[in-house]
Protein backbone atom coordinates (compact mmCIF):
# COMPACT_ATOMS: atom_id res chain seq x y z
CA UNK A 1 0.00 0.00 0.00
CA UNK A 2 1.11 3.58 -0.94
CA UNK A 3 2.35 5.43 2.37
CA UNK A 4 0.40 8.56 1.42
CA UNK A 5 0.36 10.28 4.80
CA UNK A 6 4.34 9.74 5.50
CA UNK A 7 4.53 11.34 1.51
CA UNK A 8 2.40 13.77 2.35
CA UNK A 9 4.23 15.18 5.11
CA UNK A 10 7.26 14.63 3.89
CA UNK A 11 6.19 17.32 0.67
CA UNK A 12 4.27 19.74 2.93
CA UNK A 13 7.26 19.94 5.72
CA UNK A 14 9.95 20.40 2.42
CA UNK A 15 8.11 23.00 0.68
CA UNK A 16 7.14 24.73 3.70
CA UNK A 17 10.55 25.00 5.37
CA UNK A 18 11.79 26.07 1.07
CA UNK A 19 9.44 28.87 1.49
CA UNK A 20 8.40 30.66 4.68
CA UNK A 21 11.69 32.68 4.11
CA UNK A 22 9.70 34.15 1.32
CA UNK A 23 6.41 35.21 3.40
CA UNK A 24 4.88 31.83 2.33
CA UNK A 25 2.09 30.99 5.61
CA UNK A 26 0.92 27.28 5.21
CA UNK A 27 1.02 24.66 2.32
CA UNK A 28 -1.98 22.66 2.64
CA UNK A 29 -4.26 20.31 1.26
CA UNK A 30 -7.11 21.96 -0.74
CA UNK A 31 -10.76 21.18 -0.27
CA UNK A 32 -11.24 21.28 3.06
CA UNK A 33 -13.65 22.74 4.66
CA UNK A 34 -12.11 24.95 6.92
CA UNK A 35 -10.78 28.93 6.65
CA UNK A 36 -7.91 29.71 4.01
CA UNK A 37 -4.76 30.46 5.89
CA UNK A 38 -3.64 34.05 5.31
CA UNK A 39 -1.97 35.07 1.84
CA UNK A 40 0.50 33.58 0.53
CA UNK A 41 -0.20 29.79 0.97
CA UNK A 42 0.50 26.76 -1.52
CA UNK A 43 -2.59 24.63 -1.73
CA UNK A 44 -1.91 21.16 -3.50
CA UNK A 45 -4.01 18.28 -4.46
CA UNK A 46 -3.70 14.89 -5.59
CA UNK A 47 -5.56 14.35 -8.91
CA UNK A 48 -4.84 11.13 -10.45
CA UNK A 49 -2.67 7.88 -10.05
CA UNK A 50 -2.02 6.27 -12.92
CA UNK A 51 -1.07 2.55 -12.10
CA UNK A 52 2.02 1.26 -13.52
CA UNK A 53 1.86 -0.70 -17.29
CA UNK A 54 2.08 -4.83 -17.58
CA UNK A 55 2.41 -7.15 -15.11
CA UNK A 56 2.17 -7.05 -11.36
CA UNK A 57 5.67 -8.60 -10.19
CA UNK A 58 4.60 -11.10 -7.42
CA UNK A 59 6.67 -13.56 -4.97
CA UNK A 60 5.59 -15.90 -3.05
CA UNK A 61 7.20 -17.27 0.39
CA UNK A 62 5.99 -19.03 3.47
CA UNK A 63 5.15 -17.57 6.77
CA UNK A 64 4.96 -18.67 10.12
CA UNK A 65 1.07 -19.38 10.45
CA UNK A 66 -1.48 -16.93 12.55
CA UNK A 67 -3.03 -19.77 13.37
CA UNK A 68 -1.62 -22.32 16.31
CA UNK A 69 -3.11 -25.20 14.41
CA UNK A 70 -0.90 -24.96 11.34
CA UNK A 71 2.84 -24.10 11.27
CA UNK A 72 2.66 -22.61 7.83
CA UNK A 73 0.75 -20.06 5.58
CA UNK A 74 1.94 -18.54 2.09
CA UNK A 75 1.96 -14.78 1.66
CA UNK A 76 2.38 -12.82 -1.63
CA UNK A 77 3.80 -9.81 -2.29
CA UNK A 78 2.87 -7.37 -4.90
CA UNK A 79 5.14 -4.74 -5.69
CA UNK A 80 4.02 -1.86 -8.35
CA UNK A 81 5.39 1.64 -9.20
CA UNK A 82 2.19 3.95 -10.12
CA UNK A 83 2.60 7.27 -10.74
CA UNK A 84 0.79 9.80 -9.07
CA UNK A 85 -0.11 13.38 -10.19
CA UNK A 86 0.32 16.13 -7.15
CA UNK A 87 -1.28 19.64 -8.55
CA UNK A 88 0.39 22.61 -6.96
CA UNK A 89 -1.22 25.90 -6.82
CA UNK A 90 0.17 29.06 -5.20
CA UNK A 91 -2.53 31.68 -4.22
CA UNK A 92 -2.08 35.39 -3.41
CA UNK A 93 -3.21 38.91 -3.88
CA UNK A 94 -0.41 40.51 -4.82
CA UNK A 95 0.16 40.38 -8.34
CA UNK A 96 4.18 40.62 -8.77
CA UNK A 97 4.61 38.46 -5.39
CA UNK A 98 3.16 35.22 -7.44
CA UNK A 99 5.92 34.69 -9.64
CA UNK A 100 8.51 34.80 -8.13
CA UNK A 101 6.54 32.27 -5.07
CA UNK A 102 5.65 30.27 -7.84
CA UNK A 103 8.96 29.85 -9.25
CA UNK A 104 10.61 29.10 -5.64
CA UNK A 105 8.09 26.25 -5.28
CA UNK A 106 8.66 24.89 -8.76
CA UNK A 107 12.21 25.44 -8.07
CA UNK A 108 11.90 22.86 -4.95
CA UNK A 109 10.24 20.09 -7.33
CA UNK A 110 12.18 20.85 -10.61
CA UNK A 111 16.36 20.18 -9.54
CA UNK A 112 16.82 16.90 -7.79
CA UNK A 113 18.85 18.06 -5.15
CA UNK A 114 15.99 19.58 -3.17
CA UNK A 115 12.75 17.97 -3.71
CA UNK A 116 14.25 15.00 -5.14
CA UNK A 117 16.44 14.38 -2.04
CA UNK A 118 14.21 15.62 0.41
CA UNK A 119 11.60 12.75 -1.06
CA UNK A 120 14.19 9.89 -1.50
CA UNK A 121 13.27 7.98 2.24
CA UNK A 122 9.92 7.82 1.00
CA UNK A 123 11.02 5.93 -2.12
CA UNK A 124 9.17 8.33 -4.34
CA UNK A 125 10.64 9.77 -7.47
CA UNK A 126 9.93 12.93 -9.08
CA UNK A 127 9.21 12.23 -12.89
CA UNK A 128 8.39 15.09 -13.99
CA UNK A 129 7.00 19.04 -13.52
CA UNK A 130 4.86 20.91 -15.83
CA UNK A 131 5.34 24.13 -16.79
CA UNK A 132 4.01 27.13 -14.56
CA UNK A 133 -0.08 27.89 -15.35
CA UNK A 134 -2.07 30.57 -14.20
CA UNK A 135 -5.09 29.53 -12.41
CA UNK A 136 -6.05 33.06 -11.09
CA UNK A 137 -9.98 33.56 -10.45
CA UNK A 138 -12.22 36.22 -9.95
CA UNK A 139 -13.97 36.11 -5.80
CA UNK A 140 -17.14 38.16 -5.63
CA UNK A 141 -14.67 41.71 -5.86
CA UNK A 142 -11.15 40.42 -5.10
CA UNK A 143 -9.01 39.18 -7.59
CA UNK A 144 -7.30 35.87 -6.29
CA UNK A 145 -3.75 35.26 -7.98
CA UNK A 146 -3.51 31.46 -8.35
CA UNK A 147 -0.55 30.13 -10.35
CA UNK A 148 0.36 26.38 -10.28
CA UNK A 149 2.42 23.66 -12.00
CA UNK A 150 1.82 19.72 -12.08
CA UNK A 151 4.23 16.99 -10.31
CA UNK A 152 4.58 13.25 -11.73
CA UNK A 153 5.93 10.96 -8.72
CA UNK A 154 6.87 7.61 -9.50
CA UNK A 155 6.44 5.89 -5.48
CA UNK A 156 6.58 2.29 -4.21
CA UNK A 157 3.10 0.69 -3.67
CA UNK A 158 3.59 -3.12 -1.91
CA UNK A 159 0.89 -5.10 -1.02
CA UNK A 160 0.82 -8.52 1.09
CA UNK A 161 -1.50 -11.09 1.22
CA UNK A 162 -1.34 -13.81 3.50
CA UNK A 163 -2.99 -16.94 2.29
CA UNK A 164 -3.99 -19.55 5.00
CA UNK A 165 -2.59 -22.81 4.15
CA UNK A 166 -4.04 -26.55 4.15
CA UNK A 167 -2.21 -29.02 5.69
CA UNK A 168 -4.71 -31.85 6.61
CA UNK A 169 -7.61 -32.80 5.91
CA UNK A 170 -10.67 -35.21 7.31
CA UNK A 171 -11.88 -37.42 4.80
CA UNK A 172 -14.37 -39.64 5.69
CA UNK A 173 -14.81 -42.74 3.25
CA UNK A 174 -17.56 -45.21 1.50
CA UNK A 175 -17.20 -47.19 4.87
CA UNK A 176 -17.86 -44.37 7.11
CA UNK A 177 -13.99 -44.14 8.89
CA UNK A 178 -13.08 -40.32 8.99
CA UNK A 179 -9.44 -40.41 8.23
CA UNK A 180 -7.16 -37.32 8.60
CA UNK A 181 -4.32 -37.04 5.57
CA UNK A 182 -1.33 -34.74 6.00
CA UNK A 183 -0.56 -32.83 2.62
Amino acid sequence: MIDMATLQTRIVTGLRAHLQPLGVTAVIERDQDAPAPPYPFVGFKWIAITPEAGNLRRTRETVPSKDPRFPLDVQYTYVRNPVMTLSVTLFDTDGFRIHSLTQAAHDWVAIPELGGDWLQPTGAVIVEVTAITDRTVILDEQVERRQGFDVRLRVLDIVQVTVPTIERVRITGMDGVTREIEL
